[in-house]
């Protein structure tokens, strides 16, 4: 009798390229939906506070008055400036919000954030423009409007009214206080209204 042979069984090739089409294919699908993901996620931008006390969430009357008419309305934006360290532990909440804050006020809010130990210049430049020494990180909120060249000189000096939230200032800088807010090194925040 003949003794079997020990030869391997045949098999079939393999088709290279069938499977380098397909591998092409799918890493082509996988870009697409990336892209896809990418513009989606960046024209549809969403966050979401997912801490359990919603730390990070405006308040709703924060959230109106950014759309409201009182800043949509304005013929120049609000101004805030943050003098903050960037070493300091609340810059990136600071940060955040200021940032939330700008996105919401659709362009009517600009956001300046000054380094003191980088920026000397211009801390002093903020210290004596707003008469609010620079003591601990502070935020200051603009809203005066600045003159234009366009705007005509009044004829008559203005009658020199007060506010009591504008320490004797001029009329001229009581349309809106520069208002600061200092967070402390224990997480409190005290503000103030300094002469304008």
């Amino acid at each position: 009798m003949p003794e079997p042979s020990t030869a391997p069984p045949a098999t079939k090739p393999v088709r290279r390229l069938g499977i380098s089409f397909h591998v092409t294919v799918q890493l082509v699908l996988i870009l697409v939906v990336v892209i896809a993901a990418n513009y989606l996620s960046c024209a549809h931008h969403k966050r979401y506070d997912l801490t359990g006390k919603k730390d990070f969430t405006l308040s709703d009357f924060t959230e109106k008055f950014l759309h409201s008419d009182t800043v949509q309305k304005r013929t120049q934006p609000l101004r805030a400036i943050a003098v903050v360290k960037r070493e300091s532990p609340h810059y990136t909440r600071i940060y955040n919000l200021l940032d939330e804050y700008q996105r919401l006020a659709k362009g009517m809010l600009e956001v300046e954030f000054v380094d003191p130990l980088r920026q000397t210049d211009r801390t002093l430049e903020i210290e004596n423009t707003y008469s609010q020494p620079y003591t601990e990180d502070m935020v200051i909120i603009d809203a005066r409007q600045q003159k234009t060249s366009d705007q005509p000189a009044p004829t008559s000096p203005p009658k020199n009214k007060t506010s009591p939230h504008t320490s004797g200032a001029s009329p001229s800088q009581t349309s809106a206080c520069a208002t600061t807010a200092a967070t402390s090194s224990h997480g409190k925040t005290k503000t103030s209204s300094p002469p304008a």
